[in-house]
């Protein structure tokens, strides 16, 4: 029993995760109960090419996106919860701007091709639906994550991993609009919400012994 307190009070913090998947299966129900009435696309979209070689970096955006989870779960109980904290509150708010404004896109490409990049595409878009598009949860989860590792000192002490990590976010969110999975306006409503969060959550709050200083004299 004294173990399992240890481990429980050790890595409770993890029950974060469940949360996420939570939300995760009301954001399934919610796709396919309230259909989507505005559409995201414009005409900036129509001008990006179809590129299906991106569908490897969007793959690996969800190993990316687990991977880190696991890392600061490990790591640093302080700045698992403070990323928990940013994709939980991003996902309720996009949830509840989603039954709002029930938005999608119809960017979706006819693929006539058989190589191995079209049948992944195909596969996803028969699993990822074009509906509640905007803001970005695919923006919102790279973005939450990148801030996350950069806040963890020893990961960002070691210069050239945060350079690879923003480079694997930035081609991960591109990714999305190459395969036609999002538009450029659930991209940039999803950094926005982000940007938002940011503020938020990560805001520097003064150290008690220098309140006294702040005050006019």
């Amino acid at each position: 029993m004294d173990l399992l307190k240890k481990l429980w009070r050790k890595y409770r913090h993890f029950t974060f995760i469940l949360v996420i998947v939570a939300l995760n299966l009301m954001f399934n129900w919610l796709k396919v109960t309230v259909a989507p009435r505005y559409q995201m696309a414009s005409e900036i979209d129509n001008s990006i090419p179809f590129l299906k070689g991106f569908v490897i970096p969007y793959l690996l955006w969800f190993v990316y996106i687990i991977a880190v989870l696991m890392y600061l779960g490990l790591k640093s109980q302080k700045e698992f919860r403070q990323l928990s904290t940013f994709i939980i509150a991003g996902q309720i708010i996009s949830m509840v701007i989603y039954f709002l404004f029930p938005n999608g896109q119809n960017l979706k490409p006819a693929i006539m091709s058989n190589d191995i990049f079209s049948r992944m595409i195909l596969t996803i878009y028969r699993n990822h639906t074009f509906t509640y598009a905007a803001p970005s949860i695919h923006v919102l989860y790279s973005l939450a994550a990148h801030i996350g590792l950069g806040r963890y000192k020893p990961f960002s002490k070691i210069k050239l991993l945060p350079v690879l990590s923003f480079l694997f976010i930035l081609t991960a969110v591109l990714s999305t609009l190459f395969i036609k999975q999002h538009s450029v306006k659930d991209v940039f409503f999803g950094v926005l919400l982000s940007a938002v969060l940011y503020f938020i959550i990560y805001k520097d709050k003064p150290e008690k012994g220098n309140l006294a200083s702040m005050n006019p004299v």
